[in-house]
């Protein structure tokens, strides 16, 4: 029989398999992909909650929703809103908000370039508190947050690429994937 760890472990690598196999072809070809960018970053930010481990007691129950505090107004919303599960069959709430004081009780908050003035509080507020943060900023910004979600020129092409804070996911007591961690251009 199953553990509950082990079926969670399962469903995370099959999400990244999804994602995988929806953005790995265009990332080869060099081509644009067909997806819009908010649909290839909105399908990035799932991946990457499937694939992030909380302490036990942050959830009151096994399938209790994800709670996704997206910070300012973002492209990346309208997909999520339009498909608010996750790859592993969990539920995912997505709330908008308007500052980082609002992000109490989320388990994810994703800053956005147009957020970026925010991002000098967000670790402030946070804390210690077992937050997932996905930024989306300057290079130079690249230590503010656990994953730094970016765009980069391959060929003349624009592609995603990610870099992990693991030290912070640690500090935090979040568990991050091995996957997602092997798979990630740059990991401090």
């Amino acid at each position: 029989m199953r553990t509950t760890r082990e079926i969670a472990r399962s469903r995370r690598l099959l999400a990244l398999a999804w994602v995988l196999v929806l953005a790995w072809p265009a990332l080869l070809s060099g081509q644009k992909a067909a997806k819009p960018e908010a649909e290839v970053k909105a399908d990035f930010l799932k991946a990457f909650i499937s694939m992030t481990d909380w302490p036990t007691n942050t959830f009151a129950e096994a399938n209790a929703p994800v709670v996704l505090g997206v910070l300012g107004a973002d492209p990346i919303l309208a997909p999520l809103r339009a498909n608010p599960a996750l790859p592993n069959g969990r539920p995912l709430r997505i709330k908008e908000l308007a500052s980082v004081e609002a992000a109490q009780g989320c388990h994810v908050l994703f800053v956005a370039t147009a957020s970026a003035k925010s991002l000098a509080d967000v670790a402030a507020r946070l804390g210690d508190a077992p937050v997932l943060t996905v930024v989306e900023l300057p290079a130079a910004a690249r230590n503010e947050g656990v994953i730094h979600l970016r765009k980069e020129m391959e060929n003349e092409v624009m592609k995603f690429r990610y870099d992990v804070n693991n030290a912070a996911a640690q500090r935090i007591k979040l568990k991050l994937n091995s996957k997602l961690l092997r798979l990630a251009k740059t990991i401090y």
